[in-house]
């Protein structure tokens, strides 16, 4: 799945390559922010058709569509990780660090929920800021890679071993968007016939909401409380 990920650069880096502490990375926030300051925000039972919006709700999964977090296993709607190969040592400080992954992935679709009103979130296309809450590091202690950790980078053609020098080491970092918690979307606005529904008629079939892609090809998602909690 092609995404573009506003990923955050922490104020506490240093901690969590230490593999020490979970938490925001900031300096992506204000891009973000500034994206979803040019759309309106629309209540989820008043959302104009065909125009990019910006809205807020509570993640539900459909039945049997949930991803699951690489690293950490969580069933969940969308992810990211980011995978730093480190130089070994206890001061993160004086740290070598080379970027080598930095990927999301999503459930084609799931939904947003604001009390009776509910959009559909089409999440093929996406650019994500995800609060990281899974983190961990294998440089300090010199010890082997994590087999979660291993078999990921081995699956991208990353070798995770050097030769006669034993495991290479890695700081890795891990957010996602799970049931229940409560987001920002920004999208294109489309009403679609859907069956399930009652229309305003006896005869009618009613519409779901679905967000699309803005014209920038993507759907914006963030769970950061700042973006979720921006007005209008």
């Amino acid at each position: 799945m092609e995404s573009v990920v506003v990923y955050l650069v922490s104020l506490a880096l240093t901690l969590l390559l230490g593999g020490g502490a979970v938490g925001w990375f900031f300096s992506g926030l204000k891009p973000m922010k500034r994206q979803l300051k040019k759309l309106p925000l629309h209540p989820l039972s008043n959302v104009p058709e065909g125009e990019e919006v910006r809205v807020t709700g509570v993640v539900e999964l459909f039945e049997g569509s949930e991803v699951y977090a690489p690293l950490s296993g969580r069933s969940c709607a969308a992810w990211h990780i980011r995978v730093s190969e480190v130089s070994p040592g206890v001061d993160s400080r004086r740290r070598f660090t080379k970027l080598v992954v930095d990927e999301s992935g999503a459930a084609d679709a799931f939904l947003i929920r604001d009390g009776s009103h509910t959009a559909v979130v089409n999440a093929t296309a996406i650019e994500v800021a995800l609060h990281v809450d899974h983190t961990g590091d294998n440089a300090r202690m010199l010890a082997d890679v994590p087999p979660e950790l291993r078999d990921f980078l081995e699956a991208r053609g990353i070798q995770t071993t050097r030769r006669l020098a034993g495991p290479k080491n890695y700081a890795y970092r891990e957010g996602v968007i799970e049931a229940g918690e409560t987001i920002t979307v920004a999208g294109t606005a489309r009403w679609e016939l859907d069956p399930s529904k009652r229309g305003d008629g006896y005869r009618d079939v009613g519409k779901q909401l679905h967000l699309r892609p803005l014209a920038s090809g993507k759907v914006l998602l963030s769970d950061a409380p700042s973006l979720v909690e921006l007005g209008a």
